[in-house]
């Protein structure tokens, strides 16, 4: 929890708008996933054969404390309305163009 709260205390501190979350977990890709268990090598010897155990070639991780970190999440977003729903996030970028102008690069 100390690392989503580090997160979300800095994304308040610059002013972020809005965050887009979907679950709280880890996702492997191919190659991302060669990355995580060679970190997880390095620093936590022995926790890459649990992880292969119990997820195997899963693309998904969900964390254990999944509903809570999320709870954590949105309560702190609604706190500090910081935009946390999809839909609104994506509502909110659409509004961009409108309301800032676009700056272009004078290329001499």
């Amino acid at each position: 929890m100390h690392f989503v709260n580090a997160i979300l205390e800095e994304c308040i501190r610059v002013g972020v708008k809005g965050i887009i979350c979907f679950d709280m977990g880890v996702t492997l890709r191919e190659g991302d996933r060669e990355y995580f268990y060679e970190a997880l090598d390095k620093n936590f010897p022995g926790l890459k054969e649990k992880y292969i155990r119990t997820y195997g070639n899963s693309y998904n991780v969900p964390s254990p404390n999944n509903a809570k970190l999320m709870r954590l999440f949105e309560d702190t977003c609604k706190a500090h309305n910081i935009l946390y729903k999809p839909n609104d996030c994506f509502r909110f970028m659409n509004d961009l163009p409108e309301r800032y102008e676009q700056l272009t690069l004078d290329l001499i």
